[in-house]
């Protein structure tokens, strides 16, 4: 008997069929403490679901189904109240959709490797005791152990092998080299893989196999790279076993285009449907894409590897003409190696500089799951995992997940009228935590809804009083909270960089957790969502924050706005120290058992817009920094001359120097006007999708249908680009600028990284763009359009 403690980073199952004996095998993956991959077989788990209430005869049919193990007898519980339901438990995970879709079978729709995590109380870190198999086949690992015995462990650290590749092919789609960086123990290595396609092809998947690479990363490696590959594996008659078990990786996308199975165009194009709804599995390894992360963490105006290497890393990339690429490699290999190399090393940097992979395993340890179940980026999987674990324990019915739910959405928070204006010393309250809090507060649950209950919210809906029954919901809320404020001071106590980093990660994760929950509860489409529930907590909060407002305003004190969870006050105090105090004092009046009023910061100055959620200003406390929200500087489909601009009215309108900012935008209207602006000054961006997600649209006099790209312009870039030999997968960002705007559709070109633009950009639309942003700013003192146009340009308008 051996025991090993293990890091999961995947968990999948395998159907069985020994000596007439049928079984779900499961597999789990991971680390050892040792630094040894390892892979877990685990035989005895079966799938089950329950039925509520079912007839006698459904249970008749069942009780001769070959395919039905058991039938058991339960009572669960829904809204407080006894129910009998039934346990049945089948062979084959697979066919828990049939008898879900032919007996309405509730808790039917749970994976089955997280149906056995839950229910063995597993999570991050296992600790496995079993015999080692001598024969590994079909396993690719160090160890392969057929546990006997499994149970939770503590987390730790076991470094991670990381392989980030990019490819580069010509128009026909052959690959001519592929390049990587391998992270290994600290050590990192680069090579090019190149020659015959086929050969590259044998040392890539030698090269995963047996190095034994827990993470394959990449930039867009989702979209193009891996679904290019495996399309040329099948094409050369190369094997796409990479995975740990033995299998084939998985290529999952919704709408592939119809033209070519393997997702690429015929022609040798560039192409790959539906972007973050593609998902690549590599069972036992985690594919983590770099381009996906990277833009989710910096929200940038645009997403190519060259604008965010410069963003993230400060760096550039070699600068080649991809839709010359053929001609590129007849010429130049050498150059077109190094591209591909350079691009591979600035994709993994990227990875490494925004922790995506501590990040994530942060998330894995708090909310109990493995690695990949987290990079899939889904908050209700993580909610899943918390709320069903205690749910069972308290043999509450779990719902299956709705969908198609047309139900009326959920009013949202209060947002306080701004009072527009520019202000001295506002101070900044945050309510810590606000919907976790409410719950808390009031024991909002499911379990807890009942008529009987003496906690009523404003819409009328009665909650049990916690000293009757407290709710798993807040129980949950508490448990996150309590240890997020734990890690908080563990992290204050840390004695190195690395470990205060851990904790940081940690309370963060514990951070996220606690505030998706609302987010699932408000949605139309989660198992446990109840109208009751999520409408309740956001009326409560609602009523918080109101009340605070009145009593503030009662008081003779300012509030100039407030948003959702946050309250804007103009502080009575002439200065810093005094504002501190203020703030501080009323933050202590205002916090009421599980309701923090925190008081955030001090904004000196500040402006504040005519609409919601458009305001500036800069932090004197805690810190010294600018804070904008609302303005085009922060939306990624404005242009760089217009977020750098607005910058500097910004700082022109801190310094009270409203003349000088009149002027400011004066003259850079002229200049936009006058053609005086570099091209890549006017790039826009957006992020296509794939044709099927428009609305559809049509002439109101023929009824004719008006194609995307003959209405928006960021559809019409992206099929402009095709022609270059480039093609912009649906999740990702394309580029362009606008070269006539009088006509309709507007007319754009795409902006490519590497490639000349040869067109005339519409100034006059640039122009207007400005002076509408500006005016956005200014109107506030009461400046319009005439203040900064010229009575010459007047008549462009």
């Amino acid at each position: 008997m051996e025991q090993h403690d293990f890091k999961l980073l995947y968990a999948t199952y395998t159907n069985r069929d020994e000596n007439g004996e049928r079984f779900p095998l499961i597999e789990m993956f991971g680390r050892t403490r040792e630094g040894q991959s390892i892979a877990v077989l685990y035989k005895g788990f079966f799938p089950y679901f329950y039925l509520i209430e079912p007839p006698q005869a459904t249970l008749d049919a069942l009780a001769k189904d070959a395919e039905v193990r058991s039938l058991e007898p339960r009572t669960l519980f829904r809204e407080g109240r006894p129910i009998t339901a039934y346990k049945v438990t089948i062979t084959r995970p697979g066919d828990t959709p049939v008898y879900r879709d032919r007996y309405g079978a509730t808790a039917a729709d749970i994976v089955f490797r997280s149906r056995f995590l839950y229910d063995n109380d597993l999570g991050s870190h296992i600790r496995a005791e079993g015999e080692e198999r001598k024969t590994k086949q079909p396993y690719r690992t160090d160890l392969v152990i057929d546990a006997s015995k499994l149970s939770p462990v503590d987390a730790f650290f076991a470094p991670l092998r990381i392989l980030s590749l990019d490819i580069e092919n010509l128009r026909n789609n052959q690959i001519i080299c592929i390049g990587l960086v391998r992270e290994f123990e600290g050590k990192i290595e680069e090579e090019i893989l190149d020659g015959a396609e086929k050969s590259i092809l044998e040392k890539f998947r030698r090269i995963v196999v047996e190095d034994d690479v827990d993470v394959v990363s990449g930039y867009n490696i989702c979209n193009y790279d891996i679904p290019l590959i495996a399309a040329r594996c099948a094409q050369n008659g190369v094997s796409t076993a990479w995975a740990r078990n033995g299998r084939d990786v998985v290529i999952r996308r919704r709408g592939m285009d119809s033209r070519d199975g393997n997702g690429a165009k015929d022609g040798g194009k560039k192409y790959v449907d539906k972007g973050t709804n593609t998902t690549v599995e590599i069972p036992g390894r985690l594919v983590a894409d770099s381009w996906y992360f990277a833009r989710k963490e910096k929200r940038p105006k645009r997403e190519s590897l060259g604008a965010m290497a410069h963003l993230i890393l400060g760096k550039e990339k070699l600068d080649v003409d991809t839709s010359k690429m053929d001609e590129e490699w007849q010429t130049n290999p050498g150059r077109v190696k190094e591209y591909c190399l350079q691009d591979t090393r600035l994709s993994h940097e990227i990875l490494s500089k925004i922790r995506v992979l501590e990040k994530y395993q942060a998330i894995a340890d708090v909310a109990k799951l493995p690695l990949f179940d987290c990079l899939l980026d889904r908050n209700s999987i993580l909610i899943d995992s918390l709320l069903i674990r205690a749910a069972d324990k308290e043999k509450v019915v779990v719902p299956n997940n709705h969908h198609g739910d047309d139900a009326e959405a959920i009013e949202g928070g209060y947002v306080h009228e701004p009072v527009p204006g520019l202000y001295d010393n506002v101070v900044v309250f945050d309510f810590a935590s606000l919907y976790p809090s409410v719950i808390i507060q009031n024991n909002i649950c499911f379990t807890t809804i009942s008529d009987q209950g003496t906690i009523v919210t404003p819409e009328g809906v009665k909650f049990l009083d916690p000293a009757t029954k407290e709710g798993i919901l807040p129980r949950v809320m508490k448990g996150l909270l309590t240890a997020r404020r734990d890690s908080k001071n563990k992290m204050k106590a840390a004695k190195s960089p690395e470990e205060r980093g851990y904790y940081n990660s940690v309370q963060n994760a514990q951070k996220i957790l606690a505030n998706a929950h609302y987010g699932v509860f408000a949605s139309r489409f989660y198992r446990f969502t109840d109208r009751r529930i999520g409408g309740s907590i956001t009326a409560l909060a609602r009523n918080y924050t109101t009340g605070i407002i009145s009593k503030l305003s009662d008081e003779g004190l300012k509030v100039i706005y407030s948003d959702t969870d946050s309250i804007f006050v103009v502080s009575p105090e002439q200065t810093i120290e005094g504002t501190v105090r203020f703030a501080e004092k009323l933050s202590d009046r205002f916090t009421q058992g599980a309701l923090t009023l925190e008081f955030e910061k001090v904004v000196s100055p500040f402006f504040l817009g005519k609409m919601k959620k458009r305001y500036f200003g800069r932090i004197v406390h805690p810190v010294q920094e600018v804070v904008v929200r609302g303005y085009e500087t922060r939306r990624g489909d404005s242009f760089p001359l217009l977020s750098r601009t607005l910058d500097a009215l910004f700082e022109r309108i801190m310094e009270k120097d409203i003349e000088g900012a009149v002027e400011l935008c004066r003259r850079e209207i002229k200049r936009v006007a006058e053609g005086d602006v570099k091209l890549e000054d006017l790039v826009i961006s957006k992020t296509a999708l794939d044709e099927s997600s428009y609305k559809v649209m049509r002439r109101k006099k023929t009824g004719e249908e008006i194609r995307a790209e003959d209405r928006l312009p960021h559809v019409q870039a992206v099929k402009k680009a095709e022609k270059f030999g480039v093609y912009v997968p649906a999740g990702m960002k394309v580029s362009w600028i606008v070269t006539n705007s009088r006509r309709t559709p507007q007319q754009v070109e795409p902006y490519i990284d590497g490639i000349p633009f040869s067109h005339t950009p519409d100034y006059h639309y640039y122009r207007d763009k400005l002076c509408d942003a500006y005016l956005r700013v200014l109107e506030t003192f009461d400046y319009d359009r005439d203040a900064l146009v010229e009575k010459e340009q007047l008549g462009l308008f």
